[in-house]
């Protein structure tokens, strides 16, 4: 994860979240996003997503892969 904080957030503030898929690939056990939270300008996270199982990358189960791309062709 990659994070660029521009201004603190407070217990009680109220952020919007938007999140946009980068990279989805056939067959890898990752996923990339951005999310950018606002209240103003906030900060901004990249986020690498991956699948793993008994201490070993795997790929990606099909149904968060679809998700993933769902999103990214949105």
């Amino acid at each position: 994860m990659t994070i660029d904080f521009k201004r603190p957030a407070r217990m009680d503030d109220l952020l919007a979240v938007e999140t946009s898929v980068e990279e989805v690939g056939s067959g890898l056990a990752r996923a990339g996003a951005e999310n950018l939270a606002r209240r103003g300008a906030s900060g901004r996270a990249r986020v690498t997503v991956g699948a793993v199982e008994g201490g070993a990358a795997r790929r990606l189960p099909r149904e968060v892969r679809e998700k993933f791309l769902r999103i990214q062709n949105a």
